[in-house]
């Protein structure tokens, strides 16, 4: 099979490996050469694995995983720790518990890319481009997993003025076992080279948006596995570890402050999303009429697919539209808490330097957090 030897299978081959064994190991010399902007995969042989609170990924060195978030609520358990790794910038690692769920919904949520851009707001374009790289459906592929599908995204992000949209050019891997207990899903950049050559011919309507930045060092791995109740009848629970990290060139100080605060909520939004993702699949499945109340929308049976059906899609897009209005008033009053404070920033030239930049820093943060 040539997909299994195309540059991407092969890079996507290599990074499943060493995060796999990142993840066993909690090796962090490891992990920090698995992110590295070449996404190295060597590990050092001069290093120690150590344990410590974060899963055995804590070395208790003042550069080792800082726990940042705990949160445990009757559905979820969700801890969050970072490390710095280059640049200011952190990598970010998070284990989280979905209680009364499985991997296999785990996967089928994050992976069902119509479903994503009705709730993901912070993303304005989820595209697919073209038919998946490569799609393994039979035999054993290494030790583990008996499926991978390759397939190319691009995504353009949200930022609030005055700052540009960022673009990604994204590859996804999605690997899984025979039984769906056990499952991977790997995010990395797709090589500016091969994306300035489209050889294949899916980026030109994006080739217009040169107001865009597109983002050239971003890397997310998660591993999602299901554990089974004890007695019989008790809910299965899904536990995901992930890790990622980016450089989107915004200030480090805004990244890192903006993510710290935006943790909580998008647990909440992104969990909340996942139940009524499962809510609606099974309402498909009993051909039955969901409500998924989150998002404000009602939609009736189909057939189920890795994707929504149309009629789900038709339904939720229409939730999508109504929400448009919202997030306009929300830019608006961004723009205006940000411009005002500017002026006065320019009415106090002698002061501003002071202060200007952590209050700029505050309303883009608040802005951002309630989306």
């Amino acid at each position: 099979d040539g997909s299994r030897s195309s540059p991407a299978a092969r890079r996507h081959q290599a990074l499943h490996g060493a995060f796999l064994a990142c993840c066993a190991s909690g090796d962090t010399a490891a992990i920090r050469a698995l992110f590295q902007p070449d996404q190295g995969i060597e590990t050092s042989s001069t290093t120690t694995t150590t344990s410590g609170s974060g899963g055995g990924l804590n070395d208790g060195a003042p550069q080792g995983w800082q726990q940042i978030l705990h949160k445990a609520t009757e559905s979820v358990q969700y801890t969050a720790w970072s490390m710095p790794l280059r640049k200011n910038l952190n990598v970010y690692k998070t284990q989280t518990v979905f209680h009364g769920a499985t991997a296999q919904d785990f996967m089928r949520f994050m992976t069902d890319d119509s479903f994503r851009r009705v709730w993901d707001k912070n993303s304005s374009v989820w595209d697919v481009c073209g038919a998946p790289v490569a799609d393994w459906r039979a035999g054993r592929w290494g030790e583990r997993r008996e499926r991978m599908r390759l397939t190319n995204l691009y995504c353009k992000m949200r930022i609030p003025p005055p700052f540009s949209a960022r673009q990604y050019f994204l590859q996804r891997s999605v690997w899984s076992s025979a039984s769906g207990d056990e499952g991977e899903i790997i995010c990395s950049i797709r090589p500016a080279a091969e994306v300035a050559a489209d050889a294949e011919g899916l980026y030109a309507r994006y080739r217009g948006a040169h107001h865009n930045v597109s983002v050239q060092d971003y890397l997310s791995c998660c591993t999602a596995r299901t554990v089974r109740g004890r007695q019989p009848g008790d809910p299965p629970r899904a536990e995901v570890t992930f890790m990622y990290f980016e450089d989107t060139r915004l200030p480090s100080t805004l990244v890192n402050q903006i993510i710290k605060c935006r943790m909580e909520t998008t647990l909440v939004k992104t969990e909340q999303a996942m139940r009524e993702h499962m809510q609606l699949k099974e309402a498909v499945r009993a051909s039955k009429p969901a409500r998924c109340i989150g998002l404000g929308v009602e939609v009736g049976g189909g057939n189920v697919g890795e994707d929504m059906s149309s009629e789900m899609s038709a339904g939720l897009d229409l939730g999508r539209a109504g929400a448009g209005g919202k997030r306009r008033e929300k830019k608006k009053g961004l723009l205006r808490g940000v411009a005002s404070v500017v002026t006065v920033g320019c009415l106090m030239p002698g002061v501003a330097a002071k202060w200007l930049m952590p209050v700029i820093l505050s309303e883009l943060t608040k802005s951002l957090g309630s989306n």
